[in-house]
């Protein structure tokens, strides 16, 4: 005899239903995510330099912007690394010109506050451009391309930057290479988000680049 609309054992069928669906659909995002990491890994595999010394020679610099100050207030590594980073590969000759392309919205200004950290470093104005509308990193690399002209660049970022930002440029065809200026690993919940964060960036980066292609 079928059960009656709303008895007790057809809301456990349909229960038992919404979990398997909701389980199924887990597993899908888990394995997708897995996939938007490799995709992004393979695609820097043998473009990431740590020895600034056996990074290859290139006329431009991309340096990706971040804040001075974290969201607590407090000093940015991330930031101090990549201007220091920069400074040296400059010093080393390994770069000729520095383009830093980072948010400029009102009164916050990335690429200023980087080109004055550049310059106590050493590095002249002359050879120092700025690009304030590089507000994330798929518009860094695309307006390097179709506003600046480039076709070959070395980006200067932390590894799990520099991953993502080599899939993208592979996406316009570039020929970059990029520097790791070395993370900071921060701890408890701050290093959880950072990790959450850069997971979601790569599944939009893959995503969207498939979306592209259709």
């Amino acid at each position: 005899m079928p059960h009656r609309p709303g008895s007790p054992a057809v809301k456990r069928h349909t229960g038992k239903a919404a979990v398997a669906w909701l389980a199924a659909l887990l597993v899908l995002l888990v394995l997708y995510s897995a996939f938007c990491e490799w995709q992004v890994t393979a695609a820097a595999t043998g473009l990431c330099y740590t020895d600034a010394r056996a990074l290859p020679h290139n006329r431009v610099g991309l340096l990706l912007g971040t804040g001075r100050l974290n969201r607590y207030g407090d000093p940015n590594p991330y930031y101090y690394r990549r201007v220091d980073a920069a400074a040296q590969l400059y010093r080393l000759h390994k770069i000729d010109t520095v383009l830093i392309s980072g948010n400029h919205t009102g009164a916050y200004n990335e690429p200023a506050m980087m080109r004055v950290d550049l310059q106590r470093r050493g590095v002249p104005e002359g050879v120092i451009v700025e690009d304030g509308k590089g507000y994330s990193t798929i518009q860094s690399i695309s307006r390097a391309r179709q506003v600046f002209r480039l076709h070959r660049f070395t980006v200067i970022s932390q590894r799990f930057h520099n991953e993502r930002a080599l899939y993208m440029a592979r996406d316009y065809g570039l020929d970059c290479v990029a520097y790791d200026c070395g993370n900071y690993q921060s701890g408890g919940f701050s290093a959880i988000r950072m990790v959450m964060r850069e997971r979601l960036s790569r599944l939009k980066a893959v995503t969207l680049h498939f979306f592209s292609k259709m």
